[in-house]
């Protein structure tokens, strides 16, 4: 949806400096138009419509540009995961074994993320493909005791949650990708979280907020 308004708004913007554009020329073409056309009268329309021909192109484009810009960004406060990851959870065991999981499958038992904005320059200024990727948010995610970097993003219409493994004393490894989704309770305190595989043979397991 705010994809589709910032189409919407660029457009519009678009439309509004043809419109100035179409005024101007009107305006100091004056009498030229009005009146009867001599050889420098002509010779004025015809500079005068290609004139409007190429800043109306201009416009256009730049209305797009401003359209795609916003496009492959989305603002956090539109994504749900985003706005309610933050804090601890606790790995619910009766939900996660109703929902089937493989044979060997042990997640982690607790979760805790924490919001950081230095994170997230960091990772982009280390991996230049996420500059035209939309980021959630990110920052520190820590996992049965270690600390990861993450990132929370957009992959094929699914929110998807990118763990950072340290190696050695670099914060900065491989990624690896899970699948993030929630079910919302107007108390956000009953809120629950579901990560899992990014394949649709990989189980989730569920998780409930640890309050403090």
């Amino acid at each position: 949806m705010g994809v589709s308004i910032t189409v919407f708004r660029s457009t519009k913007i678009a439309c509004g400096v043809i419109e100035q554009v179409i005024e101007l020329l009107i305006d100091r073409s004056g009498p030229s138009i009005r009146g009867p056309l001599d050889a420098s009268s002509m010779k004025d329309m015809i500079m005068n419509k290609k004139l409007l021909g190429a800043l109306g192109a201009v416009a256009i484009l730049a209305g797009a540009a401003v359209a795609f810009q916003f496009a492959v960004s989305s603002p956090p406060s539109e994504n749900l995961v985003a706005q309610r990851i933050e804090g601890r959870w606790l790995l619910d065991a009766d939900i996660t074994a109703r929902l089937d999981a493989q044979r060997g499958f042990m997640p982690p038992r607790v979760f805790e993320f924490a919001k950081d904005d230095v994170v997230v320059r960091k990772l982009v200024a280390a991996y230049p493909r996420f500059q035209g990727m939309p980021i959630f948010t990110g920052g520190t995610a820590v996992m049965n005791g270690e600390k990861h970097w993450f990132l929370l993003t957009g992959d094929y219409g699914n929110t998807t949650l990118m763990l950072f493994t340290p190696v050695r004393d670099e914060p900065m490894g491989d990624p690896h990708y899970l699948d993030v989704n929630m079910a919302l309770s107007r108390d956000s305190a009953k809120d629950l979280m579901f990560i899992g595989g990014d394949f649709p043979r990989d189980s989730a397991a569920a998780y409930k907020r640890m309050m403090n």
